[in-house]
Order: C-alpha cells, then structure tokens, then sequence
C-alpha cells in the first residue's frame, strides 16, 4: 500500500471520524511509518469497528491504528487491570526475574538501575535487596500506590519522558512486557538512551508476535465469530506485536547494539487470560504449546539484551 493512499483506505475501514478515545489530529492518531524500520508500506491484518492491525511489509511489525490517547490509557491500568498481579503473577514473576538478575548481573556491576513500566514493584523489590539502587516509573496511579505500600518504593507517576532523569545515569533500564504498551517506543528507547551511561544495558521483554497459542486464538476467534476466542478483547491493551527482526531494527534504528535475544515462553497468564472458554482453555494451551516446542512459534516472549552504540 502506497503511503498516500494510507489515510483514505484506513478511513474506508474504520469510518470517518475518530472515537474520543483516539487523539484529535488523525495523522498523528494514525503515525503509518513504521516505528521500527522507517518502512511507510503495510499491509492490513484485522479491521475492527474503530481500529485496525497494520502489519509492515519490510521487518513484520504489527501496530494498532489509530492510537489511544495517553491520558485514557492511564485511565485503563486501574485497579480491575492489575487484579491477577498478586494472586497469579507475583509467584512466577519473581523467580523469573531472579534468574534474569543473575543474568544482567553478569553484564553489568551493581549500580542504579530503573524499570519502565514497573507496576507493583516486584522487580525493583528483588533488584534492591541483591544491592541495586532501584527507580522505578509507571503511568498508573494504582500500581505505583501499591508498589509504596508494598515495599516502600517511591515511583514516578507518569511516562518516562515526563520523568526528566540526567543524562547518562542509569546503569540499567529495563521493561518488562511494557514496550508493546507504549504509543512511541521509538522515542522510549531514544529517551532511554540518553539517561543510560556510556556502558549502559537495556533490557526488553516482549511478546513474540508469531507465538503459536496466539495465533491459534486469532484464527478461533475468526471462525467462530467471537464464541471461543473474543479476537478484539485479545488487542485491548497491545498496540504493538514484535517480531525477532522487527525488535532488532527498532534497536539498530535507535542505536542500540543487541548482545542477544533469548526465547522464553511465559505461562502463568495463560489459565486466566488466555481467551479461551473453561475447560476448552486448559486442553487447548497444552496442545498449542507442545506443537510449538517443535516448530518456531513456540516461545511466547523475547528478552532483549542491548547496549548502547558507541
């Protein structure tokens, strides 16, 4: 699709005017170069009744269009949002993220450390007590409220540009399952990269746009119109899905050097978020995730590890 006739057909699509939710000025609603190659050619993958999934013909990345506005988003990530952190994600979480403090220990010296995105705080909890100096920003109020109450961490209420850190101060960002959140993770890393020391790691995880449990809800919503799989529910609060490639250019692209991408499959949301209607659900997972141990869609998130280019 050529980029001057992008406008019109995404209108012809979703109608013509934008819902209130969505910012005022369309283009900047719809910003149809690609974030992650520069690529102004895509392709459409699945329409809705207000937006629509682009897909770039060039690196693979898919993003939502129109964007929401920033200040409905922060009214999203409520108390209902983060309802299975304690009694779900909390244990999985923190073993996990043991073992990748361990690994960014190994790249890195114990220094400030900051997690984009950081929600109750189980992370910056774990880092601190292993000697980080911990930082934290999120744009709920609840989570960072929780997070206090918690463990006594102090978060920045609001986006990481809003924050104002020095320049090269932090030893460390990390972003667990935030990126794909983020209206522009193009100017995140570029903002990243400037508070980031000279030496400094960043540390992505973020959903793997070719995992196969997704893929196959995608198509169950398709063909039984909604019954098994409610399609739409499952791009709520995504605005973008990654691949391999599509990561590693937004990294080139903002002059980050990947040291390495490992391949996890996280599967502690599966049994609650997965779409999937009891008991079809729980059958469904453990079939879809042993076909994708042989194939390679079968990891549900990357790990990126990348530092800055010199």
């Amino acid at each position: 699709m050529q980029k001057e006739d992008n406008y019109l057909s995404f209108f012809s699509i979703i109608g013509p005017t934008i819902p209130q939710k969505y910012k005022a000025d369309p283009k900047e609603a719809l910003m149809m170069d690609c974030i992650a190659c520069g690529s102004d050619l895509f392709h459409i993958s699945y329409k809705f009744s207000s937006s629509a999934i682009l897909t770039c013909n060039n690196c693979g990345l898919r993003f939502v269009r129109p964007l929401p506005d920033v200040e409905a988003m922060k009214e999203e990530y409520d108390k209902e949002y983060f309802s299975l952190y304690l009694s779900q994600y909390k244990k999985h979480r923190e073993a996990r993220f043991i073992e990748e403090l361990i690994e960014i220990e190994k790249l890195c010296k114990t220094g400030k450390i900051l997690d984009v995105g950081c929600a109750y705080g189980f992370f910056l909890n774990l880092a601190r007590n292993r000697g980080w100096e911990v930082f934290g920003v999120d744009i709920s109020e609840h989570a960072a409220e929780v997070a206090r109450q918690l463990y006594g961490l102090n978060i920045f209420i609001g986006t990481l540009e809003e924050s104002n850190f020095p320049d090269s101060f932090f030893d460390v960002v990390t972003l667990w399952t935030v990126l794909e959140h983020i209206p522009d993770p193009l100017s995140t890393l570029i903002e990243i990269r400037r508070i980031l020391k000279p030496d400094g790691l960043l540390v992505i995880e973020i959903p793997n746009r070719d995992d196969l449990l997704v893929r196959t809800k995608i198509l169950l919503g398709k063909i039984s119109k909604g019954k098994l799989v409610n399609a739409e529910g499952l791009f709520t609060h995504h605005l973008y899905y990654f691949t391999e490639k599509s990561i590693r250019e937004l990294c080139k692209r903002t002059n980050y050097k990947v040291i390495n991408i490992k391949r996890i499959t996280e599967n502690w949301y599966i049994k609650d978020r997965s779409g999937f209607d009891v008991p079809f659900k729980i059958c469904a997972k453990k079939l879809i995730r042993t076909l994708g141990k042989i194939t390679k869609y079968g990891h549900s998130d990357f790990i990126v590890y990348a530092k800055k280019s010199q």
